[in-house]
């Protein structure tokens, strides 16, 4: 090799940023650069052509130049003349000076052996700062994943969750064999918690609320919270309507069980809508929007149930947002309408009271009967305004007769009424009947009222001669419920005495919220019958009242003086 050629060489090497090094076929150094003999300081000058890869190993150990030598010089060179033979073509390691290195061998045909050291400490440091950002990213990715899609109270996934999976299911699709359930629930008198107690309260109610359904999910299910009191179950396997129901009636159950804040018991309840699809859906999110509307069918049944979709409850929840919206807009005093329905004595069929039975009249939607119109007003916050209007119809019709009703007269009003703040300013124009009125309303709705308002206004409404009924007594009317309020009239519900001729169990239930009444003095009425069985019947069973078609027609308000009411309609 000329001499410029190898000058050239030289600064070829030293020009580059490792260090490098051409070893023989016998092991011994022909080239080097600066750069790898500093690897031996400060015993560099020794590292020049012709010094084997041996004597710098022993160089390292008699002069402690690598840590990994002590007290295993022998094994530390003959481990090093192994690697120069035959170790990999790329190794990594971190010297005693925290640097890191990376070796590149190469063997050639010859024999001799070329290597070049980096340090690669600034790519290693570079590599662990973008590591430790991919991480950060990660981290703040799932941190806004969780904010996005869980609900931070309750770690349940929340509604842009429960959308995305039924898009993802929309997607993937269903098997033919398999179906898709969505258990849709709302909690019932959650809002007096937050109320009375505060949002502390409510945020720990809810949390437990959580708490138990999750104990309730099935292993294929998947729970959602989608609202400030709205959770949602969405099961998806081999699921039968029956087991469906069932799971609703379980939700029920568990949520009305008391939950404990701070010592105290918060008394919530729950209602349930329910779809189910058969084989494979077309439009998921329509499965969603049927759940909804059978809540909402659920909820203006009065509460606690468990409503099962079906296509007229569609149809029905539209007339009733129309019949809303117009309720929202109008003064409805003038368009009551008033029937009355006799309630007789069980025993003897003598006539010892009317129900007022208000219907609702509009050009539009025709005749509304009190039954529907009340929960939507409710729904809307108007229930007190509504039940006053009827009120106002009434005692308005009452003070027109030349002889004022005697008969005690009973009205269904909505609970809201008797919450109300201005209750007894609102009362003062209106003329009682002199036998005094019984105002009834769902038994467990007041469980969801301001329970100090709410005592108040019925110390208020039993000075003024007008007492306490309850509707829809049954399973799951609690005695503590009827203890707080001591009603004067307990009414059966409907599906109770429709099924007493039929059903034992009904018969028993009878037997039990007698015994109840009779403890506190109150009297059991029967409405709603269907055939003279039932009345007699339940006659037999105790209870002190009954209504019905059946045993008394329903008169209205104009014709009350000119026709006749029948106390017993002949067989």
């Amino acid at each position: 090799m000329s001499r410029n050629i190898f000058n050239d060489l030289s600064a070829a090497l030293e020009a580059l940023p490792a260090a490098f090094v051409l070893y023989d076929a016998d092991e011994k150094i022909v080239i080097c650069n600066d750069a790898y003999r500093r690897e031996y300081r400060p015993f560099e000058d020794l590292v020049q052509p012709g010094i084997s890869h041996t004597e710098l190993q022993w160089l390292k150990v008699n002069e402690g130049l690598d840590s990994n030598a002590i007290g295993r010089e022998d094994d530390f060179v003959r481990d090093e003349q192994i690697r120069h033979r035959t170790g990999p073509e790329v190794e990594e390691w971190q010297d005693d000076h925290g640097r890191h290195i990376r070796l590149l061998r190469a063997r050639l045909p010859d024999g001799n052996v070329v290597g070049m050291r980096f340090d690669i400490t600034d790519l290693r440091v570079a590599q662990e700062e973008l590591k430790a950002r991919n991480d950060d990213l990660e981290h703040a990715r799932a941190e806004l994943f969780k904010l996005a899609n869980l609900d931070e109270l309750t770690g349940l996934p929340n509604r842009r969750a429960a959308n995305a999976n039924l898009q993802e299911l929309a997607l993937t699709g269903v098997d033919a064999n398999e179906n898709l359930v969505v258990l849709q629930l709302d909690l019932d008198g959650f809002k007096r918690v937050n109320d009375e107690l505060g949002h502390d309260a409510g945020d720990s109610v809810l949390t437990q609320v959580a708490k138990r359904l999750e104990q309730l999910l099935p292993d294929d299910g998947m729970l959602f919270r989608i609202g400030g009191d709205e959770f949602q179950f969405l099961l998806q396997g081999q699921h039968k309507a029956t087991e469906a129901l069932s799971l609703g009636n379980q939700i029920v159950q568990s949520i009305s069980a008391p939950f404990i804040y701070q010592g105290r018991a918060c008394e919530i309840g729950a209602s349930v809508g329910l779809s189910i699809s058969k084989g494979a859906v077309s439009d998921l999110d329509d499965l969603a929007k049927q759940a909804d509307v059978a809540l909402y069918k659920a909820k203006r049944s009065g509460r606690g149930q468990v409503a099962v979709f079906s296509k007229d409850m569609a149809t029905e929840r539209e007339k009733d947002l129309q019949i809303g919206r117009f309720l929202q807009k109008s003064d409805s005093s003038n368009v009551i309408e008033l029937d009355f329905q006799p309630i007789l004595a069980a025993k003897d069929h003598s006539i010892l009271g009317l129900e007022v039975l208000p219907s609702w009249r509009n050009l539009q939607f025709g005749s509304v009967g009190y039954g529907r119109i009340l929960p939507i007003a409710e729904g809307l916050g108007v229930g007190a305004r509504l039940s006053l209007d009827a009120l106002a119809s009434f005692c308005e019709w009452n003070a027109t007769r030349a002889e004022p009703t005697t008969p005690a007269v009973m009205m269904k009003v909505s609970e809201q009424l008797l919450a109300h703040q201005e209750l007894f300013s609102a009362l003062a124009a209106y003329d009682f009947p002199q036998n005094g009125m019984i105002f009834t309303v769902d038994a467990e709705k007041l469980r969801y009222l301001d329970g100090d308002r709410l005592a108040w206004n019925l110390e208020g409404l039993r000075d003024m001669g007008v007492r306490l009924g309850f509707e829809g007594v049954g399973a799951r009317t609690t005695f503590g419920v009827l203890q707080a309020f001591h009603p004067q009239s307990l009414t059966l519900s409907r599906d109770i005495a429709a099924a007493v001729d039929d059903h034992q169990n009904a018969q028993g239930l009878v037997r039990l919220i007698v015994a109840q009444a009779a403890v506190l003095g109150a009297n059991v009425v029967a409405k709603g019958l269907q055939n003279r069985a039932q009345v007699a019947l339940l006659a037999d069973l105790g209870c002190d009242y009954v209504q019905g078609d059946v045993i008394a027609d329903r008169v209205a308000a104009r014709d009350y003086d000119t026709q006749q009411i029948k106390p017993v309609r002949e067989a």
